[in-house]
């Protein structure tokens, strides 16, 4: 039987190289080509500390994300993974395990441009983060090694499906539209922005008041806040020192997926499945190994059991 995966993001790719990489036949199809907005204007964070605010979905998960990652990572080397760690400030009421309270002078000595390092910031040494840009094409390439194939600039309709295929809708904050069934999916909303700056100016992941940025590569950045956009770039050279020019290369305000009780992951019909994830860069690799096992074997994958989506009444 074949498969056929609705949407090239991250979550779709991944999907997508997870099935080829189990020996089944999969094509990916997206209505246009090249990295969709909503991934490309994303931080491309991920970490798998709890603090207990994930839904119970996520937590059942969130154990595996960092082993299937770094498998990922392994395997599709142009990825380009970054390992750096995260600060965020100001540190929340609960300091969970995995996180670590750092005072200002751990703070200024891990991030050496800040103007003012705070007086205490949560580290998260394990947090981490990808170039969407790079990561995608690569996995991508990495799937069709295997035998995927992929078909741009070819919206989903039931007459482009394969006799006889399953598919897996993987289309975001489309998904429900597409895939015909009544979901409770919201929409969360933020400005994001591709710069360019002196390489190093920001070294872990820096979620500050205002704004959360990282380097994604050697002299691009990745941004997203939730403030005013105009004002982004002022606030990072208010946060950092920056010794040179920041130059937007791109910004666009991002639709993510925001399923209300975490990933919906399942049947929604007879041969027909969804993958709506949240956070999407964070669980993609795991979802689609387990979903991939899933469509393999007829088994079903017991991490995924509070994860099943139930439409909307």
């Amino acid at each position: 039987m074949s498969h056929l995966v609705v949407g090239a993001g991250f979550v779709g790719v991944c999907v997508a190289y997870e099935l080829a990489r189990a020996g089944l036949p999969v094509e990916i199809l997206d209505s246009a080509a090249g990295v969709p907005p909503a991934t490309a204007r994303s931080l491309a964070w991920f970490g798998a500390v709890s603090g207990g605010t994930w839904p119970p979905g996520s937590e059942d998960l969130l154990h595996l994300v960092l082993d299937d990652h770094r498998r990922l990572a392994a395997e599709v080397p142009g990825a380009a993974y970054r390992w750096t760690g995260s600060l965020d400030w100001p540190p929340p009421p609960v300091i969970a395990p995995g996180m670590r309270l750092v005072g200002r002078a751990t703070v200024a000595a891990m991030e050496p441009h800040l103007w003012e390092p705070p007086d205490a910031a949560v580290h998260i040494p394990t947090d981490a983060g990808l170039d969407p840009l790079t990561a995608v094409p690569a996995i991508l390439r990495a799937a069709q090694r295997l035998g995927a194939k992929y078909r741009p600039h070819t919206p989903y309709r039931e007459e482009v499906v394969p006799p006889g295929a399953t598919v897996i809708f993987a289309a975001g904050v489309a998904t429900p539209e597409l895939a015909g069934v009544d979901l409770p999916i919201g929409a969360s909303p933020a400005f994001g922005m591709r710069f360019a700056g002196p390489p190093g100016l920001v070294r872990h992941i820096v979620s500050a008041p205002g704004l959360v940025v990282r380097e994604a590569r050697p002299g691009r950045y990745l941004l997203i806040t939730r403030g005013d956009p105009d004002a982004c770039l002022d606030r990072v050279r208010e946060i950092f020192r920056v010794d040179g020019e920041l130059r937007p290369l791109s910004a666009g305000t991002v639709l993510r997926a925001a399923p209300a009780s975490g990933p919906l992951v399942g049947a929604v019909g007879p041969g027909r499945y969804v993958a709506v994830l949240h956070a999407g860069i964070t669980f993609a690799p795991t979802v689609g190994r387990l979903l991939a096992a899933e469509l393999r074997t007829g088994e079903p994958a017991p991490e995924l059991r509070r994860c099943r989506p139930v439409p909307a009444p």
